[in-house]
């Protein structure tokens, strides 16, 4: 690969500070969903139109799965995620009802499992979305080896770095990143053992072949959306590092997420005991 390529294809980069602090309040979320192996379907993200009362665009579509509202869903989606945090929990069963016990910022228990918030932009909405994944869905995507970002900054990053003029930085939300459901080398959805009778469609980085340099221009967000996405990246410092209590947050708190609404539709998710840290 050449390095000597103009640097205008990433341009706006020499423009971007994102050290700063600030706040942030609540926002509309998206989930993964597993497939089912019966039915030969792939995982797809999902959302309540309760969370997107002013509609989706593509790649979502509208769709009617649960009797208490509508929704969208889109089997292939990119992201730009902007700030990530983690928090882990017991979850116990209370009658019909099951209750999240959330240990306090930064501990881990054996036995508890890990709630992962993706605060990102993504396709088909101007603003930003938190994706809210756990268990095995949660380490698909953000895994130190096997994840999904720690692949994408292994392949596109690193192509996009060694073609930027000397001292150029690449902040961590300079480019679009696809996912899908996982397949196979011969394009099978891949339906993942939980260990606990049931399996998981997880999500999977979906660039396909030879990562070059015209792959990582393609996922580029551009020198005007990057400037948008820095003033993000600045205001949102302090809410990777806000956490859940186990009081009850109030409605549109600055600290914690909206609650979400009593009947709304929770993802499907595999009721395993997946501990990771």
């Amino acid at each position: 690969m050449t390095n000597n390529i103009n640097n205008n294809d990433f341009d706006g980069l020499d423009e971007i500070q994102y050290e700063e602090e600030s706040y942030t309040q609540g926002y509309p979320r998206i989930y993964w969903f597993n497939g089912v192996k019966q039915a030969q379907t792939g995982g797809k993200f999902y959302t309540s139109e309760k969370e997107f009362p002013q509609g989706l665009g593509q790649p979502w579509t509208p769709v009617q799965w649960f009797k208490d509202g509508d929704g969208y869903t889109a089997d292939n989606l990119s992201i730009v995620p902007i700030r990530k945090r983690y928090q882990a929990y017991f979850e116990t069963t209370e009658g019909t009802r099951k209750v999240k016990t959330w240990l306090p910022a930064g501990t881990y228990e054996t036995g508890a499992r890990i709630y992962t918030e993706i605060l990102c932009y993504m396709q088909g909405y101007d603003g930003l979305v938190i994706l809210a994944v756990k268990g095995m869905t949660g380490k698909a995507l953000t895994n130190k080896t096997t994840g999904i970002f720690t692949q994408f900054k292994d392949t596109v990053v690193a192509t996009a770095k060694e073609t930027l003029k000397k001292g150029t930085k690449l902040p961590p939300f300079a480019f679009w990143i696809p996912i899908t459901t996982e397949r196979d080398n011969k394009n099978r959805i891949n339906y993942t053992d939980t260990g606990h009778g049931s399996t998981v469609t997880l999500p999977s980085l979906d660039i396909k072949g030879e990562v070059t340099r015209a792959v990582a221009k393609g996922l580029y967000v551009g020198g005007d959306m990057l400037k948008t996405l820095a003033d993000w990246y600045a205001e949102h410092n302090e809410w990777r590092t806000t956490y859940r209590t186990n009081e009850l947050p109030l409605q549109g708190s600055a600290a914690l997420p909206i609650v979400p609404a009593k009947n709304a539709p929770k993802p499907i998710e595999a009721d395993d005991d997946e501990i990771w840290k």
